[in-house]
């Protein structure tokens, strides 16, 4: 889990690409938007999960 971020180190920058692990294990792609720590899903980011998610990593093509 080395190039895994915890969100209560350091938060992505908004609107970038992350993956990240959900509290059941899954990892899902998606970003944060707005000022509040929403984070949201693709393709159009307009639903966001109830829970702030332990670990994210810039995705895969995108620069950290």
């Amino acid at each position: 889990m080395s190039d895994w971020t915890r969100t209560d180190f350091k938060q992505p920058s908004e609107g970038q690409l992350v993956d990240w692990i959900a509290p059941d294990g899954r990892q899902i792609d998606g970003g944060k938007k707005g000022r509040g720590q929403l984070w949201f899903l693709p393709p159009d980011y307009d639903m966001y999960v109830y829970y702030t998610p332990p670990f994210w990593r810039p995705a895969k093509g995108n620069d950290p």
